[in-house]
């Protein structure tokens, strides 16, 4: 049996997700496209030391509404390992501990973004204690030890820990430790695409349609029916591995006129119809936040913002470039093989081919375990995170500035990148 058969054992108001996955379903939505959501209580724990957590939620797609059920709970518990650390941190200054990564790779803000009083965040100092866990290097199987606010949710930073914005991206849960790793790094891989796709205002080559699975075309075939149009484009990186980015156009809606979607995954055509799907299910959410502006939060006010009709030039590098697309980048064709060990090592070389350590760090919980599933935390410095604060976008990372070029598109200067807010959400 797998992992999803023994999910429900974990829902139930003594379990880890308190209430039952309920279903989301809106006009904009195809009878046969099921979201769910489950949420958890709030919990509180005292060990390693007092904490707690809120109430967190997580969200499943699917064609059959049993398995998008339950991909909503394991999304939750992913969520909820963030937010569980099961060891004791190790407090200490970068340079007195030969395990700790090296500060200087983790993306920061530029001098510029510092010197702005809104900016949140500072440059990483490693003459600073701060607290560390610890981790592995995904290359050749070391021990590290890994920034534990990059790692976990919910923790207090101190002011020397204020280098860096807590994000779920790269936690990842799967039936075995390598899918896990494979789900988790394929996320950083996309949200590195997606961030600098839009401070960059870099042109995309659209999506060859050959890549279109039956259930992708239905899909297009359905929302050109609600007059929405979804464009498709390859954003494979320099890593190969296969991502697709989706702007979903509703020329009549004057509140969420476009909405913005990803995904990176081991083949194209499978990256195409989950973000196509995840393009359907961001709609309602965002349609029924506008509706309550004093629950916005700025994980979702620049998709409002942006997605406004008369905000639709914002797009136009996309939809209307005037500058050349690079041409797509080669895919990798060895992600989805009966090896997963292999699989991963295939991925991981990729990064460190491209110039990027991959780190990682096992997150799963008693509870998760219990019902087959292994969670996952990826870390990959060398890449671009996705911010959704506008004063603090890490500028300063090399990252931002490579990577158009290795696309062979044109790179903008730190004064011209895209002052528009982040509209993935």
């Amino acid at each position: 049996m797998s992992a999803l058969d023994h999910i429900h054992e974990l829902v139930g108001p003594y379990a880890a997700v308190a209430h039952a996955p309920r279903r989301v379903h809106t006009p904009y939505d195809p009878d046969w496209h099921h979201v769910y959501l489950s949420h958890s209580a709030r919990q509180r724990h005292e060990r390693p030391f007092p904490y707690d957590i809120a109430g967190l939620a997580g969200s499943g797609r699917s064609a059959d509404p049993e398995t998008a059920a339950r991909v909503a709970v394991i999304e939750n518990l992913e969520r909820i390992a963030t937010c569980t650390p099961q060891s004791e941190f190790v407090l200490a200054a970068a340079d007195s501990l030969p395990e700790a990564i090296d500060l200087d790779t983790v993306p920061r803000c530029s001098p510029e973004e510092l010197a702005d009083p809104r900016c949140s965040l500072v440059r990483p100092g490693p003459g600073e204690p701060i607290r560390w866990t610890k981790g592995i290097d995904l290359g050749d199987g070391s021990p590290v030890l890994l920034p534990a606010v990059m790692v976990y949710l919910g923790l207090r930073p101190s002011p020397a820990e204020r280098f860096w914005q807590p994000i779920s991206t790269g936690a990842a849960a799967g039936p075995t430790w390598e899918s896990a790793l494979i789900g988790g790094a394929c996320e950083v891989i996309e949200r590195d695409m997606v961030s600098v796709v839009w401070l960059q205002r870099t042109a995309l080559p659209p999506l060859d349609p050959a890549h279109l699975t039956d259930a992708s075309r239905r899909l297009i075939a359905w929302c050109a029916r609600k007059f929405i149009t979804l464009h498709l484009f390859d954003a494979t990186s320099e890593i190969g591995v296969p991502t697709v980015y989706c702007v979903q156009e509703a020329p009549h809606d004057p509140v969420v006129g476009k909405v913005v979607s990803a995904s990176t995954t081991r083949d194209l055509a499978a990256a195409a119809e989950s973000a196509i799907t995840e393009s359907l299910s961001i709609r309602p959410s965002l349609q029924a936040a506008s509706a309550q502006p004093q629950l916005v939060d700025m994980h979702i006010r620049g998709a409002l913002e942006i997605g406004r009709a008369e905000r639709s030039s914002a797009f136009d590098f996309l939809l209307r470039p005037t500058t050349p697309a690079g041409p797509p980048q080669p895919k990798l064709d060895n992600l989805s093989g009966p090896d997963e060990r292999q699989n991963l090592n295939n991925l991981v070389a990729a990064c460190e081919r491209a110039g990027h350590k991959v780190y990682a760090v096992d997150l799963t919980t008693p509870e998760a375990a219990e019902a087959g599933l292994h969670i996952a935390r990826v870390i990959i410095p060398g890449l671009q995170p996705l911010s959704f604060a506008p004063h603090a976008r890490y500028l300063g990372h090399p990252r931002l500035y490579r990577l158009p070029a290795l696309l062979g598109s044109r790179v903008l200067a730190e004064k011209d990148l895209n002052p528009d807010p982040q509209p993935f959400a």
